[in-house]
């Protein structure tokens, strides 16, 4: 049997997705110092076929009538497959904070690397330059290696980062263990972070975060945990917690609705759509290195994909006209390695 309920996709060049949150959170550093604040948060996503990019910010009012903001932006790309399995990736991350007491900080991350996926797992290995900036502290370089691991048996993810890096002073290592959880309102993500350094010291942090979707564009959040020590920033190791709402903001409602029937027939699954509207439909998958295939046209309005899918779990998306890659909506999905969100197939 197969599950996988497509009743929309939204005919986009690239998927948008923004949302907007509310809350209130505390930091608490080493000494007892405590920080707390009301913030105000945002974040925007621009998801295409071999690119994602995003950016999000944040202000927070803190005691003594200080305000603190801070804001992330990236840049990522991936190259069609080159082989059965392998692609190239590239990036770039920009992070930077200002406070109305305490100055100015930033960092910059790039990295080139190789990627080596297999259906539901992948590895990756990469390398690339890192840069920081304290106001009145000046600047600093270091260069950085980064190995993952990634295994996704829907609805779980577990992922597993090493990150060895050259830093101004001597060596330090990160290694990061998540496992996040997804299924239907519930999302919750686990992670466990060590910093192995003899330089440095060795220090260990771990966080928690859950939200519940309470309508399709309403959900509420909360984390708590500890991070580790960051030396571009300056910032030290902290505890934190923080809770809130956020409320999703996307296009509207799509102008052409699908429908997925689901067959198995022995050996054989057959994926058919109905598309109310006069297109060309494709779609890639792991299990065709993400090479989109033609669906068989029936009718005007019907579209069908017969293929011999083993039992398991697959992740795909769909192709319109040639130069559109949309997300069906309804039906569950998870973030790959690349950037971007693809739909989950389960095959029973």
């Amino acid at each position: 049997m197969v599950y996988c309920a497509v009743t929309t996709v939204r005919p986009l060049d690239a998927q948008l997705n923004g949302s907007v949150g509310a809350g209130v959170g505390t930091v608490r550093y080493a000494g007892g110092s405590t920080s707390s604040a009301a913030l105000l948060s945002s974040d925007l996503q621009i998801i295409g076929s071999i690119f994602s990019t995003t950016a999000a910010g944040s202000i927070a009012a803190l005691p003594n009538a200080a305000w603190y903001a801070s804001g992330r932006a990236g840049v990522w790309a991936v190259s069609s497959p080159l082989g059965d399995h392998f692609r190239l990736g590239t990036g770039v991350d920009w992070t930077g904070t200002t406070r109305t007491n305490d100055g100015r900080t930033a960092a910059l991350d790039g990295l080139v690397e190789g990627i080596w996926s297999w259906g539901t797992a992948g590895t990756a290995v990469g390398l690339g330059p890192s840069w920081g900036w304290v106001s009145g502290a000046g600047a600093v370089t270091a260069a950085h290696l980064r190995v993952r691991a990634w295994w996704n048996p829907a609805p779980i993810r577990l992922t597993m980062t090493v990150e060895p890096t050259k830093f101004p002073g001597g060596w330090f290592t990160d290694v990061t263990t998540q496992v996040r959880y997804a299924r239907g309102a519930l999302s919750t993500a686990l992670s466990i972070s060590g910093r192995l350094s003899a330089p440095f010291g060795s220090k260990g942090a771990a966080s928690l975060q859950a939200a519940i979707r309470l309508a399709p564009s309403l959900s509420v959040e909360a984390a708590g945990g500890s991070y580790l020590p960051d030396p571009y920033q300056g910032f030290p190791r902290a505890a934190f917690f923080d809770a809130g709402i956020r409320i999703s903001l996307g296009p509207p409602a799509p102008a052409w609705r699908s429908d997925l029937t689901r067959l198995r027939d022995n050996d054989t699954t057959a994926l058919r759509f109905t598309v109310s509207a006069d297109s060309e439909v494709a779609i890639a998958g792991d299990w065709n290195g993400w090479r989109p295939d033609p669906l068989r046209r029936i009718d005007a309005h019907h579209w069908e994909l017969r293929i011999a899918l083993p039992r398991g779990t697959y992740y795909f998306n769909l192709l319109v006209d040639g130069v559109t890659w949309v997300v069906p909506d309804q039906v569950a999905k998870v973030a790959d390695d690349f950037g971007r969100t693809v739909g989950v197939l389960v095959v029973n």
